[in-house]
C-alpha cells in the first residue's frame, strides 16, 4: 500500500510558511491551504479545480511545484503520474532561461513546450 503524507507548509529561513491556493468561486476569492508532497525545494500537488460551489481535489492528476521561501509556483500542466510532475518541476528549476519570477506568459510557454516534448517521446 502506498502512503502519501501531503502537507500545506514549508520551512524557510524566516520560519514556517503556509502554501496557499486562491480560487475565485462565485465572485468570491477563497484562499485555502494547498496540499502538496514536498521533495526538496520542489513538490508535487494533487490537482485542484474550482467548481460552482467549491474546489474539487483528487490524486488522479498532479502538477509540479517550485517551493521557495517567499512564494510557491505551480509549474507544468496537469499530469496523470506524480513522477512526471516531479520531473517537470526539476527541469523547470534547472532551466537557466526561466524561473518562478518570470512573467506568466513565459511560464505558460515553457509549460506548453515541456508538454510537447513529452508527447514527442511518448510520455504523455
Amino acid at each position: 500500500m502506498t502512503y502519501l503524507d501531503l502537507v500545506s507548509f514549508h520551512l524557510s529561513g524566516q520560519g514556517v510558511s503556509v502554501v496557499k491556493n486562491e480560487q475565485e468561486i462565485g465572485g468570491v476569492t477563497v484562499a485555502m491551504p494547498r496540499p502538496y508532497l514536498p521533495i526538496g525545494g520542489l513538490g508535487v500537488a494533487p490537482a485542484l479545480e474550482p467548481t460552482a460551489n467549491g474546489v474539487l481535489g483528487g490524486i488522479d492528476y498532479w502538477t509540479g511545484m517550485c517551493v521557495l521561501p517567499e512564494h510557491c509556483r505551480v509549474l507544468p500542466p496537469l499530469i496523470r503520474r506524480d513522477e512526471q510532475a516531479v520531473q517537470a518541476a526539476r527541469e523547470f528549476s534547472c532551466d537557466p532561461g526561466i524561473d518562478t519570477t518570470s512573467p506568466a506568459t513565459e511560464i505558460r510557454a515553457w509549460r506548453a513546450h515541456w508538454g510537447e516534448q513529452q508527447r514527442a517521446v511518448g510520455r504523455s
